[in-house]
């Protein structure tokens, strides 16, 4: 025979459950009901269901990418538009996701820790990567406004709102994600080959970066080429006095980087500087 809940515990619990995020089992368990009882309750009540990321991160900001007003955010917006992944569920369920190496893993966390996403990262063994994902529609719909869209890979746009005190970090985020950074020993050369390197399978999205690279820094404007057997659009700079332009702006701020390329990027600009104090030296 079904339990008889008087009026008194039917008000107490929907009050209690609209409180704070809390599981329908915990309520279940709790008054001594069965699970479907509750539900019934809340809908008698007028009561919402929790959704499902309010009960794993209760402190989520789901206004983390409202406005792009840190450092943080903007290298993160540009990681997530190169390296992440926005999708639905169903109508009411979004999904962002980003993953990186297992070496990176420690941007994964600090990206979680800045949106206070209590969710763990899960392991690829067969990638050896970490996957940060955090559940909000609130969010997805936020990005929506920054070009970051569900299966936008090949139709992607650049993102031109991003604030000028942020750009370096955004830039930066996105060569984290889809460029490079190269530092090549040359058989029989003291200097090594080098350049700075975007690509993407959008060519409205790196016309978009190079526009806003040359515009805003003044380096010369390299051809965009295309690799035909990977479908993708790539610009590079080869010149001594553009890499050092661009790696100067890109890391003058305090933000996140990848310290894997944040590596050769040091050694990039080391020869580069050695090269400029030997050909003084040698003028003098």
């Amino acid at each position: 025979m079904p339990k008889h809940i008087s009026d008194e515990t039917k008000e107490k619990l929907t009050e209690e459950y609209n409180r704070c995020p809390t599981t329908l089992e915990q309520m279940a368990t709790k008054y001594g009901i069965s699970r479907p009882s509750v539900r019934k309750i809340l809908s008698q009540y007028s009561v919402q269901v929790w959704a499902k990321e309010k009960l794993f991160s209760p402190n989520l900001n789901e206004k983390y990418f409202e406005k792009i007003d840190s450092h943080k955010k903007a290298y993160f917006l540009g990681l997530i538009t190169t390296d992440g992944c926005v999708f639905w569920k169903n109508s009411r369920r979004a999904f962002l996701s980003i993953t990186l190496k297992k070496s990176d893993r420690y941007v994964l966390e600090d990206f979680m820790h800045d949106i206070c996403c209590r969710r763990k990262l899960v392991y690829s063994d067969r990638s050896d990567t970490f996957t940060a994902t955090v559940t909000s529609s609130k969010v997805v719909l936020d990005l929506e406004k920054y070009n970051v869209k569900p299966c936008s890979s090949l139709n992607q746009e650049f993102c031109h709102c991003v604030p000028n005190e942020f750009l370096a970090d955004y830039l930066r985020g996105l060569i984290d994600g889809d460029g490079s950074y190269a530092f090549y020993v040359r058989p029989g050369r003291s200097v090594h080959k080098k350049y700075v390197c975007m690509c993407s399978g959008s060519l409205s999205f790196i016309e978009g970066f190079l526009d806003t690279l040359c515009s805003f820094l003044g380096v010369s404007r390299p051809r965009i080429q295309t690799t035909t057997q990977h479908n993708l659009y790539d610009v590079r700079w080869y010149r001594n006095d553009d890499i050092e332009t661009i790696i100067s702006f890109l890391y003058s701020t305090s933000g996140p980087y990848l310290s894997r390329k944040k590596e050769i990027v040091d050694r990039i600009m080391a020869e580069i500087r050695q090269y400029r104090d030997n050909s003084r030296k040698a003028v003098s």
